[in-house]
């Protein structure tokens, strides 16, 4: 299940994400997934903001919470994603969302940079 959390404030002419750093929240019964998903040129950036401005929220839902940041790229006509997966204290087993693992690159301990 999975459901798309940023919105779009008009009196502010602002985007919101939820708890200012995930896009979209995906929930499975034995993991909650949350994705930020920017340019892939931006991975980095937003990896760091979220460490630096997020790290509390982060340590509380060690455990129960897997972060995703998907960096998009348009190779030739196709948009392709770099998936960066912090906080892997959860066993989220080989096949979670990308079969292929093709895109894959896991941060261990969800608190470190690029």
């Amino acid at each position: 299940m999975c459901e798309i959390t940023e919105h779009w404030n008009k009196w502010s002419k602002t985007r919101h994400d939820l708890f200012g750093f995930i896009d979209i929240l995906a929930v499975r019964e034995d993991v909650i997934i949350g994705v930020q998903t920017t340019t892939a040129d931006h991975v980095s950036h937003r990896i760091n903001k979220i460490v630096n401005e997020r790290a509390g929220e982060l340590e509380r839902l060690r455990g129960h919470f897997v972060l995703q940041v998907h960096g998009w790229r348009k190779k030739g006509n196709r948009w392709q994603p770099r998936i960066i997966i912090l906080n892997t204290s959860v066993d989220m087993g080989e096949n979670l969302i990308y079969p292929s693992g093709k895109y894959i690159r896991y941060i261990n301990e969800g608190l470190s940079n690029e």
